[in-house]
């Protein structure tokens, strides 16, 4: 199992961090690879990506499972490949620092099954960093650009 930890710090007040953290629909599309996503209810929904391990492309659909959670701007999700062959969990954490300042905590938790699993672990345990990294300023920089509209 990979598993990849990620910080980032705004300077907003946590609940317009947490409105657009909440909804898949506002950043879904920064995931890289991603085709689309289709809601099946609020805590459930398949995601489709394009995936890039090496030289191997392939299209990947996955099952999304929102785990509702007893604390306040905490994300519990898990996810499965309808095809059992990648598996996982993403946890995101909000916290409030005061003075409008924000910090998310997120790990991902990624395994992979079957034959290719031998082959592809090691690319994705370099790649999934570099992909969260990058999930992560895209948010950033969408936060910030409607940042104006966020503030009651």
């Amino acid at each position: 199992m990979t598993v990849t930890d990620y910080q980032l710090t705004l300077d907003l007040p946590l609940q317009n961090v947490w409105t657009f953290l909440d909804d898949f629909n506002n950043w879904a599309s920064f995931v890289d690879g991603y085709i689309n996503h289709r809601e099946i209810n609020p805590l459930q929904s398949i995601w489709t990506f394009k995936g890039e391990f090496g030289l191997i492309e392939k299209s990947i659909r996955l099952r999304v499972d929102r785990v509702k959670t007893t604390h306040p701007y905490h994300m519990l999700v898990h996810f499965s490949s309808l095809q059992n062959k990648l598996s996982g969990e993403a946890c995101l954490h909000a916290n409030d620092f005061g003075n409008n300042e924000t910090k998310i905590d997120a790990t991902i938790k990624l395994k992979v099954k079957g034959m290719p699993g031998p082959l592809i672990r090691p690319i994705v345990k370099n790649m999934l960093p570099k992909m969260l990294n990058q999930l992560g300023k895209r948010i950033k920089t969408e936060i910030l650009r409607k940042q104006p509209a966020l503030i009651m």
